[in-house]
C-alpha cells in the first residue's frame, strides 16, 4: 500500500480546527456514475487519472466520466468486481487486487493479464499464485510486486523472472506467537514501504516488518485476531501509526508500541504543522504526528461540511485535493477552491435556516462576532481567540424575539434590535440595558439602525415605519405622512450619508426617500421601468454607499441601481440587472469592499461588480462558494472582510483571499474513433475513405472546478485555426476527405493555466482507388494515349474531309452514272493509295453485277476495262454484299470460301455498297496483296464515298424526272393548245364571214393566253430561287388579288408560324400551287361568295392549308366529280398530301391541305 494512500495529510485543517471552521466536501456517487457506493481504494495514475476500487467495479475517472471495469464487460473485463487495491508499477502498468485474482492492466495497449489461483495453489510454487484473493500489493523500485495473499505468506512477483518469490511468514507467526490460537484468521492486510529495504506489514496479528535484504521478519504488536485497516509513518520514518480495533503508534528508535488514547484536545492545543486522519476499525482520527495527541471525529449525516466517515475504506491526498472512500461513496475536498472558509454556529443541522445568522457584527473593540440570530431569537457572541461560543436568549430580563440586527455606533456601544425591544451595552460590551423608546403593545419589528452626521440614531421598523431619536435632547420622533411628507410603511435599509448631509431609506414597496438633514425635509425617488435613468424596482433590500460617493440600492425583481449625484439631472440612477450579465435581479443585499468594488448577495450566490456595473466574478457552487440561496445581510469588518450568513453559520473571507489556485495538469484524449474503429498511438491508423466520421473525446485531467476548463482543439488538414469548444470535451467531425490528419487539443483552467501538453492523435484516411497513384498513372496514360488517338483521329478526320472534298469536287459536271462511276475508281486509287478498284452496276431485272469501272490492274487505258466479269447476286463476296447490303472487310481472302478471284488472287478485300433511294445501285470492291491491309478507317471513307457517289446518282435520277414531267406537261398543254389554234386557224381562214372569223380568233387569242400562263408556271416552278415556302406564298397573294379582286371578292391571309425557313422541292412546290390556284379559280367561278379567307398554319411536322368562303356552297354526296377536283385530288396524291373537302349548301365552302414535310 502506498504511504500516502491511507492518510491525509491536511495542513488546512489545522487552521480550520483552530478558527473553528470547516470546509467543504463534494460527493462522488453511483448518481455521478460512479460503479458502486462501497469505495474500497483510489490511486492516481502517473498520466493523471484517478483510478477509484468499488465493491462492484473499478473506476476510471477523469473529471468528467467513468470508465468502468468489471467481469462480462467485453471491452473493459477484469477478473472480479471486488476491488481490494490499485498499484502501478514503473512500466505504467496497473495491479489490481481482488477477491478473485490479480489483475495487471496495460492502457495503453489495451492488454489485460490475470493470475490466477488452482486447488494446488497453497503448495506456494513459483508458478502459481498461492491465493485468489488479493489484499493488497506494492511496487518496488527492483521490479518486484509484493503481494498479500488471503492467509498465505508473503509474496513477490519478479517481473524480470516472472516467478512468484514465497517467504514463510505464517510460520514465523507461529514460532513467535505459539499461545496464537491455529484456528485464528491470519492474513497479510496492508503493506508499505518502511525503508529502502525494509516493509512494514500489517496484518490480522499485528504489526510486523520485513527485511527484502535478509528476509527476516520482525513482530512488533497490536490487535489480534482484528483487521489492519490503516498504516502511516510520520516524516522523518522515525513512527508508524496504525489502525485496527484502536489506533496504535511504533517508534522505531525504541521499538516501544503504545495504544494513541483519546484526549479532549481543543484546536488552540495543536501546533501549526501536519496532521494525519486515520480511519480505524471503530471511526476516523485526527492526530498530530509529533504530539500524539488524537480525537475521533464525530459523524455528522446532514452537515454538507461533514466528512459522513463511518465505514472509511481508504485516504487519498494529492496535488491539494484529498479524496476519502467510504461506504457512501466518495467525499472529495479541494483545497484550490476553498475560498469561503465556512464557520459553524450552531451544531442542530435540523434548524439549518436562512435566518439562523441574520446579521453578523465583527467587533474590533474585544474580538468577538456578534451574530443576530433572527429564526432562533438569540444572540450568539463568539469569541475569536479561543472559538468559545455563547448564546443569549435574553438581555435585561427581556427575551430576544426576532434578534435581527446589532450595531457598534461611534462610542464604541453596542446596539441589539429585535422585534420589541432595544437593547444598548455599555463600551465594554460586557453590559446591556433596555433603550427606552415609546413603547406600543404589539411588536415594533426592529430591524435596522443607523447613526448620523450629527450622532443622532435612526431606526427602521417594519411596522410603524422610521423613529428618529435626537441624541442631545432625547426626543423620539416617528416621521408621518401628513407632518413629514413620509409615507414609507415597511423600511429595509437606512444609510448615512454625511458628505451630502443625507439620510437615505429604502422602503420594501415604495422605493426610496432622501432625508436632508439641513432642510429638514423629504425627497421621494419612485419607480419607472421604461426609463433607464430611473429605479426600477420599489422593492428595496439594501442601501450602501462606495468609494465614489454614489449610492447603490439593493432590490427584488429590479436588480441593483447606483445613484450618482454628479450625474446630470434626470439621469442619476444606472441599473444593472439579469439583463446586464447579472445570475438574477433579485439582490438581497450588497457591501462596498476595500477597493471600491461592490458586492452581491442573491439565491444564485455571490457576485462582484466595479463601479461601473461591469461583472468581475460570480461565485457559486460551481466556482468555489459552497452555498447558493444566500438571503442574509452583507457586512464588513474592519480589515475589509466580508462575512455572510449561510446554514447554520456564516462565511468569511477577504477579496484578496480569493484567488484561484491550480496545480499542473495534462489534457488526453480518451476515446477516438474513426466510424467504429478506434485510433489508437501504438500502430498506424490507416482507414478506408469510406470511414470519415471522426469522434473524439478528451478531458483535461484536472479535478479541480473541471467543468470551468476551456478546451481548443484543431485537426490539422481540416482547421485553419483553434476551434474554442468552451467546456465541451468532444469533437465530431464528418465526411472527411482523404488525406493525412493530425488532431490536436489543449486546454486552459479557471486560473488561466495551460494544460502542460497538447495531446494529439493522428490517423491517415486513404484515397479511393480513382485517386491512388497507380489509378492515377494508369488514367494520365489512358488520357496520353487517348490524346494521342484524338490527334491523329482528328489528322485523320482532316485528311478524310480533305480527301471527300476532292471527291465531292472530282464528281462536279460528272451527269452519268458511267462518269461517276470512272471517277470513284480512279480517286480511290489515286486518293486512297489502294492497290486496285472496281465498281460494279447493279443489274436489278437480271440479278447481276456487272463491272463498270475499275482502276489499277484492272485497267491499263483510259475508261476501259480488261476482261471486265460479271458476278450473280448472292456470289462470292461483292456479290453478298449486293445482296444484304452491307459493308465487308476480309482481312484474308484465303480464309473465305466466297473469294472470286479477278484478274489475279489477293488476300485482302473492302466491299462497300452504293444505296440509292434505298435499294443497291452498285457495289465498290477494292483488293490488295497484303493481309489485313485495311481498316476501319478505310471503311469509313469508303462509306462516305458511296454516299457522296448515291447523292450525285439520286439528284442526277430526280433531274430525269423533273425533265421528263416538265417535257410531258409542255407536250400536253401546249401541244394540245397549239393544236386547237392551228386548227381554229385554218377553219378562219376557210370562214369567209367576218363575223365568224372573229369567234375563231377570239378563241385562238384565249388557247394563247392560257399557254402562256400555264408556260409561266412552269417556269416558275423551275427557278430554284422560289423554294422558299415565303416565295410561295407571296405568288398565291398575287394570284389571289388577280382573280378575286376584279369580282369585289373580299380576302384575307392568315399565316401562324414561321415559313421562312419552311422549303419545298421541286414538284411539292408546283403541285401545291396548282391545287391552290384550281380551288381559287373554283371558287371564283362558282361559290358566288363575297369573303374568302386563306388560313395558312405551320406545325411541326408540316403545312396545313385552309380555303374558306361564304359561298352558296354544296351536297358533296350530290355533285359529280369534274377534272378540276379530279387534278387536285392526283396532284394532292402525288405530293403525300391530304385533301379534304367540307361544304353546306347555302353555307359555304372549305378546301383543306395537308403537306408533310421531309
Amino acid at each position: 500500500m502506498r504511504p500516502h494512500a491511507t492518510f491525509i495529510v491536511l495542513f488546512c485543517l489545522l487552521t480550520s480546527l483552530a478558527k473553528g471552521q470547516y470546509y467543504h466536501f463534494e460527493t462522488i456517487t453511483e448518481q455521478h456514475g460512479l460503479s458502486d457506493n462501497r469505495v474500497t481504494c483510489f490511486l492516481k495514475d502517473r498520466t493523471g487519472f484517478m483510478w477509484i476500487g468499488t465493491a462492484n467495479g473499478l473506476n476510471r475517472y477523469d473529471g468528467f466520466q467513468f470508465r468502468i471495469y468489471r467481469p462480462g464487460n467485453k471491452q473493459f473485463n477484469i477478473s472480479h468486481e471486488h476491488i481490494n487495491d490499485i498499484e502501478q508499477d514503473k512500466s505504467g502498468r496497473l495491479w489490481i487486487a481482488t477477491w478473485n485474482g490479480l489483475n495487471v492492466l496495460d492502457v495503453e495497449k489495451d492488454s489485460l493479464y490475470i493470475f490466477s489461483s488452482d486447488d494446488k495453489a497453497n503448495r506456494q510454487k513459483n508458478d502459481k499464485l498461492s491465493s485468489a484473493l488479493i489484499w493488497d500489493i506494492y511496487a518496488d523500485v527492483q521490479s518486484r510486486i509484493w503481494i498479500a495473499p488471503d492467509s498465505r505468506d508473503l509474496c513477490y512477483y519478479d517481473l524480470v523472472t516472472r516467478a512468484f518469490i514465497y517467504f514463510p511468514w505464517r510460520t514465523f507467526v507461529q514460532k513467535t506467537l505459539p499461545t496464537r490460537p491455529t484456528s485464528a484468521y491470519t492474513a497479510i492486510q496492508k503493506i508499505s514501504p518502511k525503508s529502502a529495504d525494509e516493509l512494514w506489514l500489517g496484518t490480522t496479528a499485528g504489526l510486523f516488518s520485513f527485511n527484502t535484504r535478509k528476509y527476516t521478519f520482525e513482530y512488533h504488536g497490536g490487535d489480534d485476531p482484528a483487521d489492519f485497516v490503516s498504516i502511516r509513518t510520520s516524516a522523518d520514518q522515525k513512527k508508524v501509526f496504525f489502525g485496527q480495533e484502536k489506533l496504535y503508534v511504533f517508534h522505531t528508535d525504541s521499538s516501544a508500541l503504545h495504544e494513541v488514547a483519546p484526549r479532549s484536545i481543543t484546536p488552540f492545543t495543536l501546533n501549526h504543522h501536519e496532521i494525519f486522519i486515520i480511519p480505524t476499525l471503530k471511526g476516523l482520527w485526527i492526530l498530530d504526528p509529533e504530539t500524539e495527541q488524537a480525537a475521533p471525529l464525530l459523524v455528522d449525516d446532514v452537515n454538507p461540511f461533514s466528512i459522513h466517515h463511518e465505514n472509511v475504506t481508504d485516504v487519498y491526498q494529492q496535488g491539494g485535493i484529498t479524496w476519502i472512500g467510504t461506504s457512501r461513496g466518495i467525499r472529495i475536498h479541494d483545497q484550490h477552491t476553498n475560498l469561503f472558509p465556512f464557520t459553524p454556529v450552531f451544531t442542530d443541522a435540523s434548524t439549518s435556516l436562512s435566518g439562523n445568522c441574520y446579521h453578523i457584527l465583527d467587533s474590533e473593540k474585544d474580538g468577538k462576532y456578534y451574530i443576530s440570530s433572527y429564526t432562533l431569537n438569540k444572540l450568539i457572541v463568539i469569541d475569536k481567540k479561543n472559538g468559545s461560543i455563547q448564546e443569549i436568549t435574553s438581555l435585561d430580563g427581556k427575551p430576544l424575539l426576532k434578534c435581527a440586527y446589532t450595531f457598534e455606533d461611534s462610542q464604541q456601544r453596542l446596539w441589539v434590535l429585535t422585534s420589541r425591544n432595544i437593547f444598548i451595552s455599555d463600551t465594554t460590551h460586557q453590559h446591556f440595558k433596555a433603550f427606552p423608546y415609546p413603547e406600543r403593545e404589539d411588536n415594533y419589528l426592529f430591524n435596522e439602525m443607523i447613526e448620523d452626521e450629527l450622532g443622532n440614531f435612526w431606526f427602521a421598523s417594519m411596522r410603524y415605519g422610521v423613529f428618529h431619536f435626537d441624541s442631545e435632547t432625547e426626543v423620539w420622533k416617528l416621521f408621518t405622512e401628513r407632518e413629514d411628507g413620509f409615507f414609507a410603511s415597511r423600511p429595509t435599509s437606512l444609510l448615512s450619508d454625511p458628505k451630502h448631509h443625507t439620510v437615505w431609506i429604502g422602503d420594501y414597496g415604495f422605493g426610496i426617500f432622501q432625508y436632508d438633514l439641513k432642510q429638514n425635509k423629504f425627497k421621494y425617488t419612485g419607480t419607472d421601468m421604461s426609463d433607464p435613468y430611473s429605479l426600477h424596482s420599489s422593492l428595496v433590500n439594501d442601501l450602501t454607499l462606495d468609494k465614489n460617493g454614489d449610492v447603490w440600492i439593493a432590490t427584488t425583481s429590479g436588480g441593483v441601481s447606483k445613484y450618482s449625484y454628479n450625474a446630470r439631472t434626470g439621469k442619476n440612477f444606472a441599473t444593472y440587472s439579469i439583463e446586464n450579465g447579472l445570475p438574477e435581479s433579485t439582490i438581497q443585499s450588497i457591501e462596498v469592499d476595500v477597493h471600491g468594488n461592490l458586492w452581491l448577495v442573491s439565491f444564485k450566490g455571490l457576485t462582484c461588480i466595479n463601479p461601473n456595473g461591469k461583472i468581475i466574478h460570480h461565485y457559486d457552487k460551481t466556482s468555489g462558494l459552497p452555498f447558493s440561496n444566500l438571503s442574509t445581510a452583507i457586512t464588513r469588518n474592519s480589515k475589509g472582510e466580508l462575512m455572510t450568513g449561510a446554514g447554520n453559520g456564516f462565511i468569511k473571507f477577504h477579496p484578496d483571499s480569493l484567488v484561484h489556485h491550480s496545480d499542473t495538469f495534462p489534457v488526453v484524449i480518451t476515446l477516438a474513433q474513426i466510424s467504429d474503429s478506434v485510433i489508437t498511438s501504438l500502430k498506424e491508423s490507416v482507414f478506408p475513405y469510406q470511414q470519415n466520421e471522426l469522434m473524439i473525446e478528451f478531458a483535461a485531467l484536472t479535478f479541480t472546478l473541471p467543468n470551468q476548463v476551456k478546451y481548443f482543439y484543431k485537426l490539422d488538414g481540416f482547421d485553419n485555426d483553434w476551434i474554442d469548444a468552451g467546456n465541451k470535451h468532444t469533437a465530431h467531425y464528418i465526411n472527411l476527405s482523404d488525406g493525412h490528419y493530425t488532431f490536436q487539443v489543449r486546454a486552459i483552467d479557471q486560473t488561466g493555466k495551460p494544460s502542460s501538453n497538447i495531446a494529439s492523435i493522428e490517423f491517415t484516411i486513404t484515397p479511393p482507388f480513382w485517386k491512388q497513384w497507380w489509378f492515377l498513372t494508369i488514367v494520365i496514360g489512358i488520357a496520353a494515349y487517348a490524346m494521342y488517338s484524338g490527334i491523329i483521329s482528328l489528322q485523320r478526320t482532316f485528311t478524310a474531309q480533305k480527301i471527300l472534298n476532292q471527291f465531292a469536287t472530282s464528281l462536279y459536271n460528272k451527269n452519268t452514272v458511267k462518269d461517276v462511276f470512272w471517277t470513284v475508281a480512279l480517286n480511290c486509287v489515286d486518293l486512297l493509295k489502294f492497290e486496285d478498284c472496281v465498281v460494279y452496276l447493279m443489274i436489278p431485272e437480271a440479278q447481276i453485277l456487272v463491272q463498270k469501272a475499275a482502276a489499277g490492274p484492272k485497267s491499263h487505258e483510259p475508261f476501259r476495262i480488261m476482261n471486265p466479269i460479271e458476278i450473280p447476286v448472292g456470289k462470292g463476296i461483292v456479290g453478298t454484299v449486293a445482296k444484304t447490303g452491307k459493308s465487308e472487310i476480309i482481312p484474308d481472302t484465303s480464309r473465305d470460301r466466297r473469294y472470286i478471284i479477278d484478274d489475279q488472287s489477293r488476300l485482302s478485300e473492302l466491299t462497300v455498297p452504293i444505296v440509292v433511294e434505298g435499294k443497291v445501285f452498285g457495289i465498290i470492291d477494292s483488293e490488295h496483296s497484303q493481309k489485313n491491309f485495311y481498316n476501319r478507317w478505310h471503311l469509313q471513307m469508303v462509306e462516305e464515298i458511296a454516299a457522296i457517289c448515291s447523292a450525285k446518282i439520286s439528284r442526277y435520277f430526280v433531274e430525269e424526272q423533273i425533265r421528263s414531267k416538265v417535257a410531258r406537261d409542255l407536250h400536253d398543254d401546249m401541244g394540245s393548245t397549239l393544236s386547237s389554234i392551228k386548227i381554229m386557224s385554218n377553219i378562219a381562214l376557210e370562214k369567209r364571214e367576218t363575223e365568224a372569223s372573229q369567234g375563231y380568233l377570239k378563241s385562238i387569242r384565249q388557247n394563247a393566253a392560257l399557254m402562256q400562263e400555264s408556260m409561266s408556271d412552269i417556269v416558275w416552278a423551275i427557278n430554284p430561287e422560289n423554294d422558299s415556302l415565303e416565295k410561295v406564298i407571296i405568288r398565291m397573294k398575287e394570284f389571289t388579288a388577280e382573280i378575286l379582286e376584279p369580282l369585289d371578292i373580299h380576302y384575307e391571309f392568315i399565316e401562324d408560324g414561321d415559313f421562312a425557313t419552311a422549303r419545298l422541292d421541286l414538284h411539292v412546290r408546283k403541285d401545291f400551287y396548282l391545287i391552290f390556284k384550281e380551288a381559287i379559280n373554283n371558287t371564283a367561278k362558282y361559290s358566288g361568295c363575297r369573303r374568302l379567307i386563306v388560313h395558312l398554319t405551320r406545325f411541326t411536322q408540316g403545312i396545313r392549308l385552309r380555303i374558306s368562303d361564304d359561298g352558296t356552297g354544296f351536297d358533296i354526296s350530290k355533285i359529280s366529280s369534274g377534272n378540276g377536283l379530279k387534278n387536285m385530288r392526283y396532284r394532292a396524291e402525288s405530293i403525300h398530301a391530304v385533301l379534304q373537302i367540307e361544304s353546306v349548301p347555302h353555307e359555304g365552302t372549305s378546301i383543306i391541305l395537308r403537306i408533310p414535310l421531309t
